[in-house]
C-alpha cells in the first residue's frame, strides 16, 4: 500500500497549546483573496525561518474553547525573501483556523509554533507527477517551482471546482506552460487517475495533495497499476467523510467518562478537552497514532488514509483525529493499541 510522507509536528495535547513556547511572531504584511473562498496571507516573521518545497507552518490559533494549533502549506514561487505567504480556504465549519485567518489584516501579529514539511521533496527521479486538488494546490506549488528551476521532467494535474475557485492559475500557466493541465469540475470530464497514472512511465516519483476521496482513488489506481509503494506520496488537506457532521458521543471504556463531540470539533480534540489520555501526532488521518478501538456496535465514518479496508469495514478501529461516529453514541478503548498497520 502507497504510504503517506508525514512530519510529527505536534505531540503535545490541546489543552498545552496553551503552554506551547512560541518559535517567533510574524505580522501581516498583506492580505487578499485569490480565488472564491480562498484568501492569500503573506507574513514577515520576526526571526529567520528556513523553509523548503512542501514546507508547513503551524500557528497558534485563539478561539473561543482555547487556544488552537492548525498547520497551512507555504506557498512558494521560489526567490529570496524573508517574507512567507500561505493561502486559506474558508471552511463551511470551521473549527476555527480558517475564519480566524480570513480574518487578519495588514498589520495584525500572529504566533509561530513550529515549522515542519510532510511532503518533502526527492531530487534526482526521471520524471515528476504533481496532482492537486482544490486547495491542496498550496504545498504543490513550492514542489513545482523547484522541479522546474532544476529542469526536471514534471508535470501538474490542478482539478478544482471551477475558474473562479482556480488559485494561481495564472502564475502556474506562466510558470509550467503546457506541463500543467487545469480540469475545472463544472466543465470539464470527471476525474480519471487510472488514465493519468497510465499515461506516466513505471518510475514516476507523483506527489499529491487533496481531499480524502481524491487521495483513496489515486491509491487504488496506483495499487492496481503495482507501481512502487513509494513512489506514490501524499497529503490529506481536509477531512470531509460520506456523511455531515453532527453531535455525537462516546464512552470511554477505561474511565467510564462520556464525552460529548460538537460539529465542530473532533473526537481527539474532544477527548483530550476532557483530559482522557490518547496518542496522537499528524492530526490528519494519517499516521495512526490515535487510532482506538470502537467496543460497541457502532457505525463509523472513516475519514483516514491510515486504515486498510478490513479494518474500515469491521467497524473495529477509527481515528480520532479525524473520523466520526456517524450517529448516536460509541464505547471506545484507549489503551492497547498497536499504533500500526494490522497484523497480517
Amino acid at each position: 500500500m502507497p504510504l503517506p510522507l508525514f512530519h510529527f509536528v505536534l505531540l503535545v495535547s490541546k489543552r498545552e497549546v496553551a503552554q506551547m513556547k512560541t518559535y517567533c511572531t510574524a505580522i501581516v504584511n498583506k492580505a487578499c483573496a485569490v480565488a472564491t473562498e480562498i484568501r492569500e496571507i503573506t507574513f514577515t516573521p520576526q526571526l529567520p525561518i528556513e523553509l523548503f518545497p512542501g514546507s508547513h507552518i503551524t500557528f497558534r490559533i485563539p478561539t473561543g474553547a482555547g487556544d488552537k494549533a492548525r498547520s497551512y502549506s507555504v506557498v512558494d514561487f521560489g526567490g529570496a525573501s524573508k517574507d512567507f505567504t500561505i493561502a486559506v480556504k474558508l471552511e463551511p465549519i470551521s473549527r476555527g483556523g480558517s475564519r480566524f485567518m480570513h480574518g487578519l489584516q495588514a498589520g495584525d501579529q500572529v504566533e509561530i509554533i513550529s515549522i515542519g514539511n510532510s511532503l518533502p521533496l526527492t531530487l534526482g527521479a526521471p520524471a515528476y507527477l504533481l496532482i492537486a486538488g482544490g486547495i491542496g494546490i498550496t504545498p504543490i506549488i513550492g514542489l513545482a517551482s523547484a522541479l522546474m528551476h532544476v529542469g526536471s521532467n514534471v508535470s501538474l494535474h490542478y482539478f478544482t471546482r471551477s475558474r473562479a475557485h482556480t488559485a494561481y492559475r495564472e502564475t502556474l500557466s506562466a510558470l509550467m506552460g503546457d506541463k500543467v493541465v487545469f480540469n475545472f469540475a463544472d466543465t470539464d470530464r470527471p476525474i480519471d487517475l487510472p488514465l493519468i497514472f497510465n499515461e506516466t512511465s513505471s518510475d514516476t516519483i507523483v506527489y499529491l495533495c487533496g481531499p480524502l476521496g481524491m487521495i483513496e482513488a489515486a491509491k487504488a489506481a496506483w495499487d492496481s497499476l503495482g507501481r512502487p509503494p513509494q513512489n506514490l506520496r501524499y497529503e490529506n488537506f481536509g477531512s470531509s467523510g460520506q456523511f455531515p457532521n453532527t453531535n455525537f458521543s462516546v464512552t470511554v471504556a477505561e474511565t467510564g467518562a462520556i464525552v460529548n463531540v460538537a460539529q465542530d470539533e473532533t473526537l481527539l480534540e474532544a477527548l483530550l478537552r476532557t483530559n482522557q489520555k490518547v496518542m496522537f501526532g499528524c492530526q490528519k488521518g494519517e499516521c495512526g497514532l490515535c487510532k482506538v478501538a470502537v467496543i460497541s456496535e457502532s457505525e463509523i465514518d472513516h475519514r483516514d488514509t491510515f486504515l486498510g479496508p478490513h479494518e474500515r469495514q469491521s467497524m473495529d478501529y477509527m481515528c480520532a483525529c479525524v473520523s466520526r461516529v456517524v450517529s448516536g453514541s460509541a464505547t471506545l478503548h484507549l489503551d492497547g493499541i498497536s499504533h500500526g498497520p494490522a497484523p497480517h
